[in-house]
């Protein structure tokens, strides 16, 4: 799964190295990945998923990965949200991926 694998690598590559990259599934379905870095400004996290565009100058990295990772979410009818900084703190960043609802989708269910 290149989408959940692109988005895992590009949490670790720009993460705190002191801290570890934390994935949770929620019950909905969605999939949240978050990470420790300092964080972006709200300008940035607009564009974050455009081609060429990094947070960070310092880390190396060609400003692709998210733009990879919204195309295929996009293929997949997938929803992608980006925030920082994390809820109740000054830092981090988090990407939560919302897939559709199956159940919702005709002929999907084995109609």
């Amino acid at each position: 799964m290149s989408l959940i694998r692109n988005l895992l690598e590009n949490a670790l590559l720009h993460r705190n190295i002191a801290t570890p990259v934390v994935v949770t599934i929620l019950p909905d379905g969605c999939i949240d990945i978050t990470n420790d870095c300092a964080a972006l400004s709200p300008e940035t996290l607009a564009r974050l998923t455009n081609p060429f565009v990094r947070g960070s100058h310092t880390v190396h990295g060609s400003g692709l990965g998210l733009a990879i990772a919204s195309n295929i979410a996009k293929q997949m009818d997938a929803t992608l949200s980006l925030r920082s900084p994390l809820a109740g703190t000054t830092r981090g960043f988090g990407i939560s991926i919302r897939f559709p609802d199956l159940e919702t989708q005709t002929g999907e269910q084995g109609d």
